[in-house]
Parts: structure tokens; C-alpha cells; sequence
């Protein structure tokens, strides 16, 4: 009784009058050592009373010695359960960090089977899907609150309208190289480019298949001629 006492004294009495001492995030191991001293005095003394004054039992120099061992014991069995504790946060602190890096090491495989695969447009209220491969995109441009996906499909070339924006569609293609933006309004794929000219403006792109040219802007500028390099 006199353990269990003390116990709930030192466990739970004082964490409830000094709160911000016990913040888990501010804990040390000196605090620790702290509390398990405090406990142990509290104990000793406590047994110490109960043995003079209940037992009757003279106090003599060997005998408080004997009390203050007598007094390890609990204090050793809460060092076992707060190790046990702290090795089993750590353990599972581990294994969650082993499954998120699983999570995101099969997250980045989906992606790489994504991008070996295709594009699934979306429009941004979920209502209608578009599926495309790379290689067949044209072109990709703004059309007011829509885009215009021009791709070709069975030596046919086609038009999709799609209720998104080319913002939203660029983040959608950033992870395929043939797909780059030129201009604020387009998103070209390099391999459908045919030859590039000058001009006072910058540059302008004529694409196999789509009759006009597309103008890049001088942002994209150094994009489009590092992604022409790496496409020769």
C-alpha cells in the first residue's frame, strides 16, 4: 500500500500540480532520474515510519541501509517499464518510418508505370476522364476555362475539349519530357515539332499536323531549346 501510494503520488499527483514539467516533448533523462530519486526517498522514508511506528522496530544504522535496498526494488522494476515503454515507441517509431518509406517507394513505382503508360486527363469537377499515350499529344492548348487536347490516333488527328486549365494539365505532364510549355496559352510536344524559325519576337514552332505555327515566350525560351537538344 505504502508503494502503490507513493506511487501514484509521484506518477500522477505531481505530473497534475506541475504540468509543464511533464510535456513529452520537453522530457530528459535527468528528469527521469529525478523523479525515480524522489521516489525512492518518499519510499525509504515512508518505510522507515511504518517500521518505527507501526512495527515498533528500532531504527539502527544497518537497518535503514537494509529499508533503502528494500526500497531499489520498485524503483528498479519502474526503470524495467519505462525502458520497456521507451523501446517499444522507438520499435514502432521505426516500423512506421519503414512502412512510409514503402509507401513511398511504391508510390514512385505507380508514377514510373503511369508515365511508362499513358495520361488520364480529368476535368477539375471529376466528371469526365480522357485517356491518352504521350506520343499521340500534338498540342495542348487554352481555351478559356477549358483545354484543347490535339492528338493524333490512327494516322487521324483529333480534338478533345476538356473543362480544366493549362496550369492544372502542366503539372499533370511535368513528368513526361516530350511535353513542355512554350507560352502561356500552349503545351507542345517536342517530338511533334518540325523545324523552328526566328524572328524579331523569338521563336515560332511549325508542328507536324496543326496548320498554324506557335509562338514560344521568351521564358520559355531556354526550355524549349534544352528539350529540342535532348530529343536529337
Amino acid at each position: 500500500m505504502i508503494v502503490l501510494l507513493i506511487l501514484l503520488l509521484v506518477r500522477i499527483g505531481i505530473p497534475a500540480l506541475f504540468p509543464k514539467l511533464f510535456i513529452s516533448e520537453n522530457w530528459t533523462v535527468k528528469k527521469e532520474v529525478f523523479l525515480h530519486f524522489i521516489f525512492l526517498v518518499l519510499n525509504s522514508v515512508a518505510f522507515t515510519f511504518y517500521a518505527r511506528y507501526v512495527g515498533g522496530i528500532p531504527i539502527g544504522f544497518l537497518l535503514a541501509i537494509n529499508i533503502v535496498l528494500i526500497s531499489f526494488i520498485p524503483v528498479i522494476f519502474l526503470v524495467i517499464i519505462t525502458e520497456y515503454k521507451f523501446l517499444k515507441k522507438r520499435l514502432e517509431n521505426v516500423v512506421s518510418q519503414i512502412k512510409s518509406q514503402e509507401f513511398e517507394r511504391n508510390t514512385e513505382e505507380e508514377q514510373e508505370d503511369v508515365a511508362e503508360s499513358g495520361i488520364e486527363f480529368e476535368s477539375d469537377n471529376q466528371s469526365e476522364r480522357f485517356f491518352l499515350f504521350p506520343e499521340q499529344i500534338i498540342l495542348i492548348k487554352a481555351a478559356n476555362n477549358y483545354i484543347e487536347i490535339i492528338f493524333k490516333q490512327t494516322d487521324k488527328v483529333s480534338r478533345r475539349l476538356i473543362r480544366n486549365t493549362l496550369k492544372n494539365t502542366e503539372k499533370l505532364t511535368r513528368t513526361y519530357p516530350s511535353l513542355i510549355r512554350v507560352h502561356r496559352s500552349y503545351i507542345v510536344n517536342v517530338k511533334s515539332i518540325q523545324r523552328v524559325s526566328k524572328n524579331s519576337d523569338g521563336l515560332n514552332l511549325f508542328l507536324y499536323d496543326y496548320p498554324k505555327s506557335i509562338s514560344v515566350s521568351r521564358r520559355y525560351v531556354l526550355n524549349v531549346k534544352k528539350a529540342l537538344k535532348e530529343s536529337e
